[in-house]
């Protein structure tokens, strides 16, 4: 498949890579990117607006009061709540594991965690007067840009958080801190994000519908290059070719919005277009790519025929791509609760995804190439193919870890608004 230009799509991304938080301006200016990008190919598109909780001017720190003084450069947990004007004093507890019985040893302190901060823990922090909590970022030495889920919060109120670096957090442990106080702020409010999509509609089977997605938000600060704008630019890569050559069914392209904070351009979509999703046989969802330096993955909640499909495709392309099942943490997860299968591609870097080094620097046109023509390539056959050759059920055990992700509280199923559209 040579439909792809690795060239062209890196340029777009270079255009892309810009901090795009979430119902800010900053995604406002990315979507009239991609907006006027549709519009120069030809390309009609529509867009659906939504409103959503955001954040901006965030500052955050650590500061270390007992038995000695020093202070620490951190990033803010978006939504977590900001701190009073002095800061938030209180002891420190470390926890070694992420459950009630190490919080009821923590009672009254403040509690740095490793890694994830797991949801049933949040909403155990007001039954043992937790105040606020640390997250520790994985030693890379790079400071991940994180945020609570927005029900959490709802349901059990806010409590201030900051991430730091793993070799702070050891600093932390060696010299035996004991008094600590954080300092976080961010302004929130509720903004406006946009969905949009264009839609190549089929020569032979109108009525059924592949569905290729792309986020285009990123985390706060961070440039997010592999992550998303790569995805955003290779399905733009995907509507011109179909458009010099229409498929046998309809392929809807969109670039959802608001990824990043729970799925809510997503969510949005599906909630929007329920009876619209009667007709969507398969989704492919694009995000992360383009790494110079990486690994090819897929993430596929569907069947095995599905599974047996994609494997013999990148066989046949010379393409390794290692095959994984279950919840894809990203835009495919809204249509998989309503049954639809999903095959999500991506090229991964690793170590700077949520970070402010996710630049361009680390990306060119022949590793975007690389997962778009496999992309495109299975695109196409799909679109193209007489009969479907896999069958579109579920695995059951994908089923269970979408809904295990699901009640989780990592997607928020709160009801949209009603549409507001803008062409």
């Amino acid at each position: 498949m040579s439909g792809f230009d690795g060239k062209r799509s890196f340029e777009f991304l270079k255009q892309l890579s810009f901090p795009r938080l979430s119902a800010t301006k900053s995604e406002n200016r990315a979507a009239d990117i991609i907006r006027q990008t549709l519009k120069k190919a030809g390309l009609p598109y529509k867009t659906e607006s939504f409103r959503e909780p955001t954040y901006t001017n965030t500052a955050a720190s650590l500061e270390v009061t007992a038995p000695y003084k020093k202070t620490y450069p951190a990033v803010e947990v978006g939504f977590s709540g900001n701190t009073p004007k002095n800061g938030l004093s209180a002891g420190l507890a470390v926890l070694d594991a992420q459950n009630h019985f190490a919080l009821q040893n923590a009672k009254g302190k403040i509690v740095m965690l490793y890694r994830l901060l797991l949801n049933d823990v949040y909403g155990k922090f007001k039954k043992y007067k937790i105040p606020g909590f640390i997250r520790v970022s994985d030693p890379d030495g790079h400071l991940a840009h994180l945020r609570v889920n927005q029900k959490l919060v709802k349901q059990n109120g806010k409590f201030p958080g900051l991430s730091i670096d793993y070799e702070t957090a050891m600093e932390l442990i060696h010299k035996k801190a004991e008094k600590i106080k954080l300092h976080v702020k961010m302004n929130e409010f509720l903004g406006t994000s946009y969905n949009i999509t264009t839609t190549i509609k089929g020569t032979a089977y109108p009525d059924e519908v592949i569905f290729v997605c792309a986020h285009y938000d990123s985390v706060e600060k961070c440039p997010g290059a592999q992550d998303n704008a790569a995805g955003a630019v290779s399905i733009m890569e995907f509507a011109r070719y179909l458009k010099e050559n229409p498929p046998l069914r309809t392929v809807v392209l969109a670039w959802f919005a608001s990824e990043e904070i729970g799925l809510r351009g997503s969510f949005n979509y599906a909630k929007r277009h329920v009876k619209d999703l009667k007709k969507v046989k398969l989704v492919l969802n694009m995000d992360v790519g383009g790494a110079i330096l990486g690994s090819n993955g897929s993430n596929i909640c569907g069947s095995k025929s599905l599974e047996n499909y994609i494997t013999a495709l990148c066989k046949e392309k010379g393409i390794h791509a290692a095959i994984q099942h279950g919840a894809y943490s990203s835009d495919n997860i809204p249509f998989n609760t309503y049954g639809i299968p999903s095959v999500a591609l991506y090229r991964s870097g690793g170590i700077y995804g949520h970070t402010p080094k996710d630049e361009s620097r680390l990306i060119d046109g022949e590793h975007l190439k690389m997962i778009g023509d496999l992309g495109l390539d299975f695109l196409t056959r799909t679109a193209n193919a007489i009969e479907l050759p896999f069958t579109l059920d579920i695995e059951e055990k994908d089923k269970k870890a979408v809904a295990e992700y699901v009640k989780n509280g990592r997607y928020t199923p709160i009801k949209p608004e009603k549409d507001k559209k803008k062409t």
